[in-house]
């Protein structure tokens, strides 16, 4: 690691990390070594991310402490989830909505019968469709939905509206402003600090959060507890093993250091699902790349990634079909592991 990039973080303010966040092994190799924040550049230092040789996993070491983490998200705003497309209207609306209702047993309208057929043919299409509702099925009465890192609550407003009885957790005090406007009741905190009453939830979705956690096995053990027996637990996390990650190495926007603490792949996640009470781990498809390859590129080209015009410079139409082919004949390549998994019964 570069010593001089580190020092800008301040010493007292990280904590070493001798051992994996996910398995406890202590057998590792170095992935990448000076990493910087170039997604949100308001976090100074130079970033060592290690590989665990035990589970796959990767993790920061040195790292912000949990104290200090806080001055990584100084300038952060919730990026749109890259595998749901924005929403659309008329036949297009009408055939996702068919192909919900059929295959999640919602009601959404306008739909169109044809959905249920049309749209299982189309595989990326379907799954932005199964994304929207994040695999969950439509709830019995009075079913609990909660979501961690929940941002604007705009997906919660929806869920709701479809049937649920949600409720969130964000710790960032404006994004939470804005979904208790929504009319969504939200804790604005960390999920280790929340007081929500355990095994009060039937579903627990956790978009793009597991990874800025210092210790993800803590966090599902917290989900874990506030699930009902044979409740779900929804998760979406950057893919260590992707595609993009393969071709743009310290470049790939997945890797978003400090804020990105522990990066998995299918096994480790799977390995770290296992071990704090969750069974039945089904894989959803992931068609990221539309997103994640533009970014990554324009980090590449040195460029913000906040930045629409230099993003659009950046995006290769057959570098994205590529990494749509590659996930399509390998999920486990794919930008993002997405994983459902029950609560086990106690």
């Amino acid at each position: 690691m570069n010593q001089a990039a580190a020092l800008e973080w301040p010493a007292a303010d990280l904590e070493s990390v001798p051992r994996c966040p996910v398995c406890g092994g202590d057998r590792r190799t170095l992935l990448h070594d000076g990493l910087a924040d170039r997604v949100f550049f308001c976090a100074g230092g130079g970033w060592s991310l290690h590989r665990c040789l035990n589970c796959s996993a990767a993790f920061l070491d040195p790292r912000p402490d949990r104290r200090t983490i806080g001055k990584a998200y100084a300038s952060y705003y919730t990026h749109s989830d890259p595998s749901v497309e924005p929403a659309a209207g008329g036949l297009r609306a009408a055939l996702r909505n068919g192909y919900l209702n059929a295959r999640y047993g919602y009601d959404f309208a306008p739909a169109s019968r044809l959905g249920r057929t049309l749209a299982p043919l189309f595989a990326k299409t379907r799954s932005y469709a199964d994304r929207s509702v994040r695999n969950l099925q439509k709830p019995g009465a009075g079913a609990r939905l909660l979501d961690v890192g929940c941002g604007d609550g705009a997906f919660l407003a929806e869920m709701a509206a479809a049937g649920w009885d949600v409720q969130g957790i964000e710790p960032d005090p404006g994004a939470a402003a804005v979904a208790v406007a929504r009319g969504i009741r939200v804790a604005a905190e960390p999920l280790e600090e929340a007081a929500l009453e355990p095994e009060s939830f039937d579903a627990v979705t956790m978009n793009h959060v597991i990874e800025h956690f210092h210790q993800p096995l803590e966090a599902l053990r917290i989900v874990r507890g506030l699930l009902r027996p044979g409740g779900t637990v929804w998760i979406a996390t950057p893919n260590l093993a992707a595609h993009g990650h393969a071709a743009f190495g310290r470049d790939w926007i997945g890797l978003d250091p400090p804020r990105h603490l522990v990066l998995f792949t299918r096994s480790a996640l799977a390995r770290a699902l296992a071990s704090t009470g969750f069974e039945s781990a089904t894989y959803a498809s992931d068609y990221s790349a539309p997103l994640f390859f533009p970014w990554s590129a324009t980090i590449a080209a040195r460029e913000d990634p906040s930045d629409e015009l230099a993003v659009a410079r950046h995006r290769n139409r057959l570098s994205v079909l590529k990494a749509d082919l590659v996930a399509r004949l390998d999920q486990r390549r794919a930008e993002s592991i997405v994983v459902s998994a029950r609560a086990e019964p106690a």
